[in-house]
């Protein structure tokens, strides 16, 4: 499988601060552990501080994991196939909570360090892991240093903009070169995984109605089309 990695920076670390991880999201199947976002330790091993959001690789439920355990996979909501729905997971002290489409939260109380010191995955879980997002994104922001969102909400209806404590925003606004960081922070994407070289625009799929929207196809290496936004086919959806 393909992916984007992002070099380790003290920024990018979660630890004990509040956060919130949201993006829009059209899952293809519930074949494997399907991967948005996750942290390696700096031996990149998967170990304690490490974490993860998905979804379960059963049930299609909203989880997340940190170290070596994972949580919510048999509480959180149903992520439906071939439709968008928006995602969130956000942390407000102890409590961490996951949303699908601005509803149907799942809490767990927990107190623990997610002080990953490795590299940021986007489509894949952390070091050694087979398991990839079968799907496309868009719109994939992290925020640490604020609990967006604490209670039921609307889902956003337009693009995510980089507001207070953005630490990362990709596959929100086309460029004809590889996919680029808009929090204002400019980390380097790099593609991992597969053929080297960047990802590619497809039009597929709008998570947004009456707006265009770039699909990054990681199994093509060359721009085939342009649109005014972006977002992300991560993978095939095997392991």
């Amino acid at each position: 499988g393909e992916y984007l990695t992002i070099a380790d920076n003290t920024a990018l670390r979660l630890g004990t601060s509040n956060f919130t991880v949201e993006a829009w999201i059209y899952l293809l199947n519930y074949s494997n552990t399907n991967m948005l976002i996750s942290k390696d330790t700096a031996l990149a091993d998967g170990g304690a501080g490490s974490w993860y959001f998905g979804t379960n690789n059963s049930t299609g439920q909203l989880q997340f994991g940190v170290g070596a355990t994972d949580y919510q996979g048999a509480t959180g909501a149903i992520v439906p196939l071939n439709t968008w729905c928006h995602i969130a997971w956000v942390r407000n002290g102890s409590t961490w909570t996951s949303y699908l489409n601005g509803g149907s939260p799942a809490s767990t109380s927990l107190s623990v360090d997610a002080n990953g010191a490795g590299a940021i995955n986007i489509g894949r879980g952390r070091a050694g892991s087979s398991n990839y997002f079968a799907g496309y994104i868009s719109n994939l922001r992290l925020l640490i240093g604020t609990a967006l969102y604490t209670t039921s909400f609307t889902a956003p209806s337009s693009p995510l903009d980089a507001i207070t404590n953005t630490k990362l925003l990709v596959g929100k606004t086309f460029t004809s070169g590889p996919i680029v960081d808009e929090s204002g922070n400019n980390w380097t994407l790099t593609k991992s995984g597969g053929s080297t070289g960047q990802l590619a625009g497809l039009s597929i799929f709008n998570p947004f109605t009456g707006l265009s929207r770039r699909v990054i196809n990681a199994n093509d290496l060359s721009f085939i089309s342009t649109f005014t936004s972006s977002f992300i086919k991560a993978n095939s959806g095997t392991t």
